[in-house]
């Protein structure tokens, strides 16, 4: 583990992930546990009521979206482990040197659309709960805080949020979907008020769901992993399950029992 913290393999002179380093399936358990759950993933069941949806149609999307992003999922962790190399040393044995800047590029790109989107969700969630106002501003401090972390260094506030904050926040909406299935059970049933309905179809509404679920970076990460084709599936499963699904229902039912399409307010009256 030392060795791993001084040394992450992604140089060209050192750019495979010795066997010995290899990590077991709990470590990525946990860890894609923490990409698939949050307040972003209530925001997903959040969206699927604003479109319309019944629970029972918002757990189908969700499960056929995430059952055709683990069939990408599983091939690309598979990769990872099998070569051990990032995506920079792979696009570039594949693409050339040019190839590879361009992959990485996209790379790049991508996740700062998910950073502001986060830094978005998170204003307004403090907006709601405290009334802050100067969401733009904010947002962009948030966003540049993000960033700049991701920067100077993730270790500690990676564990910090696998081991402390992911644990507490799935028990809390573990609870949170207990208790309104045994106290307002009766009011879950049917699809939401006609003036909540969105213009997104099915399989719209499956690509968003897809859109979440994707990250992008998994053979990066499982080059840690065991390089056997089915041996991610387990820690996709439960992450996805207790994460996305579970994320997911909850945040439908939130909208159900707030009657609002406004996010902030909506977790202020939860959380209330």
């Amino acid at each position: 583990m030392h060795e791993s913290f001084e040394h992450d393999y992604s140089t060209s002179q050192v750019g495979i992930v010795p066997l010995d380093q290899r990590r077991p399936l709990w470590h990525f358990a946990g860890l894609w546990l923490t990409f698939a759950s949050g307040f972003s993933f209530l925001f997903v069941g959040f969206e699927l009521y604003a479109a319309g949806q019944s629970l029972d149609d918002a757990i189908e999307i969700v499960c056929v979206g995430g059952g055709i992003y683990m069939g990408y999922a599983v091939f690309s962790a598979y990769l990872g482990s099998r070569t051990g190399q990032t995506h920079g040393l792979l696009t570039r044995s594949i693409f050339g040197v040019a190839g590879s800047w361009l992959v990485s590029v996209f790379i790049l790109i991508t996740p700062l659309g998910w950073v502001a989107f986060q830094a978005h969700l998170l204003v307004n969630i403090w907006d709601g709960l405290y009334g802050w106002g100067h969401v733009v501003a904010l947002t962009v401090l948030m966003a540049g805080a993000m960033v700049l972390n991701n920067l100077v260094g993730f270790s500690g506030i990676a564990v910090f949020a696998r081991f402390v904050v992911t644990p507490l926040l799935v028990v809390w909406v573990l609870y949170l979907v207990i208790k309104v299935v045994l106290t307002d059970g009766g009011e879950l049933g049917g699809p939401p008020p006609p003036d909540t309905l969105g213009a997104h179809g099915f399989w719209a509404l499956v690509g968003i769901v897809i859109g979440f679920c994707m990250w992008g970076n998994e053979p990066d990460i499982f080059r840690y992993g065991n390089p056997r084709f089915w041996w991610s599936l387990g820690a996709y499963g439960f992450g996805l399950t207790f994460g996305l699904l579970l994320f997911a229902i909850a945040g439908w039912m939130m909208a159900r029992l707030a009657q609002t399409t406004d996010f902030g307010p909506l977790i202020r009256l939860t959380t209330d």
